[in-house]
């Protein structure tokens, strides 16, 4: 017979248990910072006539588990940001986010990082 102890196995346990609710809350916090990211990064893009769009774009956020969004919450925004037939696009969400991808991608690889780091040390 072969015995293998794990002097800390109940610690590491108790540890991997919290990994659900740390990885859900790195998630989230990503999420988060991203979309503020790319909400910034926009602002400067949206076009402005009245000024209407860019005020709804800086209010339009909504957060949940696992979801982020921006949206801008006047009604034409869409037409503005897609263009139609009598008016070219202005893509200004879509042109942030490229200029953001970068970022974004370092803000989940350091969230996530971070949280398995915390699991890491409770399980020590």
């Amino acid at each position: 017979m072969i015995k293998i102890e794990f002097p800390n196995l109940q610690k590491v346990l108790r540890a991997l248990a919290t990994a659900p609710k740390q990885t859900r809350d790195a998630v989230n916090r990503a999420i988060r910072r991203s979309i503020y990211k790319v909400q910034n990064t926009a602002l400067p893009l949206t076009p402005i006539d009245t000024g209407a769009l860019r005020r709804s774009l800086s209010a339009g956020t909504s957060f949940r588990d696992f979801y982020g969004e921006i949206y801008p919450y006047m009604e034409y925004a869409i037409y503005v940001h897609e263009g139609t037939y009598k008016m070219r696009a202005r893509p200004f969400l879509k042109t942030a986010m490229d200029r953001d991808y970068s970022e974004v991608k370092r803000i989940f690889e350091s969230e996530l990082g971070t949280g398995l780091d915390n699991i890491v040390k409770e399980a020590r």
